[in-house]
């Protein structure tokens, strides 16, 4: 069963799909930025700030940190003035919303790229990667010009 929700801001036009496994996919006709689709979402989800607000809360209690606390304030700086969250409240988002991390970071640019199994491994040719090579060819120097 699919499931499509409409954002209620007639100005954004973007809808949440929910697929009978209960992943979650944000669909744009448009691209928006990472706070609108942010707003978008958490209408779609039927929340207030103080929702959001009181599970991040209880996320923080569950994890014993309160980096992962979002107050009302910086949420709505995420929507409206565009500011970045740091890797802790991007947590809370994708917990609250339920989101796939690496899917709320990609809004912020971060390619879901499929991770290195030994980052060591790099430096001893083991493992290719297109920086790998462009650090040995560039002097500290020549990054400045």
């Amino acid at each position: 069963m699919l499931q499509l929700i409409k954002c209620r801001d007639p100005t954004i036009n973007v809808s949440l799909r929910v697929d009978c496994r209960g992943d979650r996919t944000v669909m744009t006709k448009r691209r928006y930025t990472p706070g609108q689709r942010l707003r978008a979402t958490r209408w779609a989800l039927g929340l207030t700030f103080r929702d959001v607000h009181l599970e991040s809360v209880k996320l923080a209690q569950k994890h014993r940190s309160r980096r992962f606390i979002l107050p009302v304030s910086r949420l709505h700086d995420f929507e409206v003035k565009g500011m970045i969250p740091s890797i802790h409240r991007l947590h809370t988002l994708a917990h609250v919303y339920g989101f796939d991390l690496t899917e709320i970071a990609g809004w912020y640019g971060i390619p879901q790229e499929r991770p290195i199994s030994n980052p060591s491994m790099i430096g001893l040719g083991l493992v290719s990667s297109q920086y790998s090579h462009e650090r040995a060819r560039w002097s500290p120097s020549e990054r400045l010009q």
